[in-house]
């Protein structure tokens, strides 16, 4: 097995850590949501 080239490496890492920031973002962004609506419901 042939090591990995360096630069074939650290693509795989930066598209790995850009992926989990967008789904961070987004798992964020749903939980505001929900927050949101639930303060809306408790003050109704």
């Amino acid at each position: 097995m042939e090591p990995v080239p360096l630069d074939f490496a650290v693509y795989n890492y930066e598209n790995l850590m850009k992926t989990s920031y967008d789904a961070g973002t987004g798992i964020a962004l749903a939980n505001v949501a929900l927050q949101a609506l639930t303060d809306v419901r408790e003050s109704a």
